[in-house]
C-alpha cells in the first residue's frame, strides 16, 4: 500500500487528475504555512488561473449540487453552451484582471420585533450570455 501511495505522488503532472493536482497544490501552501508561519503568500491570484484549478473548482461546485444563481441558470444550461468555453470564458477574465464580483446586494432583516440588522446575498454575472453565480467559486 504505501508503495503504491508513494507511485501516486510522484507521478508527472500531466498524468495526475485535476483533483490529485489541486490536492497537491493545496498540501504545498498548508506545509509552507506552517513551515515559515511568517510567510504571506502575497501571489495567489495565478494559481486560481489555472485551468485545472477552475475545472476542479466547477466539479466540486456541481458535486455539491449548487443551486442556481439568483438568474436561475442551472448547470444543464451551462453545458447546453459548453462547459469547457464557460471555464475558458472565466480564465480569460480572470488571467486578463477584467473579471469583477457582483456587487453584494444589501437588505434589512428583521432578528426580533425591536431589532434589525443587514443581510448580504450575492448577486449572479453575465458570462457567454448566461449570468451565473461564480463568486461561490471563490468563496470556498
Amino acid at each position: 500500500m504505501a508503495n503504491e501511495s508513494s507511485l501516486k505522488r510522484n507521478r508527472r503532472k500531466s498524468e495526475m487528475t485535476d483533483d490529485e493536482r489541486v490536492r497537491a497544490l493545496q498540501r504545498k501552501l498548508y506545509r509552507k504555512a506552517k513551515e515559515e508561519e511568517r510567510y504571506r503568500f502575497y501571489v495567489l491570484y495565478d494559481k486560481v488561473c489555472l485551468p485545472y484549478v477552475l475545472r476542479e473548482a466547477y466539479r466540486r461546485v456541481k458535486a455539491n449540487h449548487g443551486a442556481p444563481g439568483v438568474d436561475g441558470v442551472t448547470f444543464i444550461d451551462i453545458e447546453a453552451a459548453g462547459e469547457g468555453e464557460f471555464i475558458e470564458a472565466i480564465r480569460e477574465e480572470l488571467v486578463e484582471k477584467s473579471y469583477r464580483p457582483s456587487p453584494v446586494k444589501r437588505k434589512m432583516i428583521r432578528d426580533t420585533a425591536e431589532n434589525k440588522r443587514r443581510s448580504s446575498v450575492k448577486n449572479g454575472r453575465s458570462a457567454f450570455g448566461i449570468v451565473v453565480n461564480t463568486n461561490r467559486w471563490f468563496d470556498r
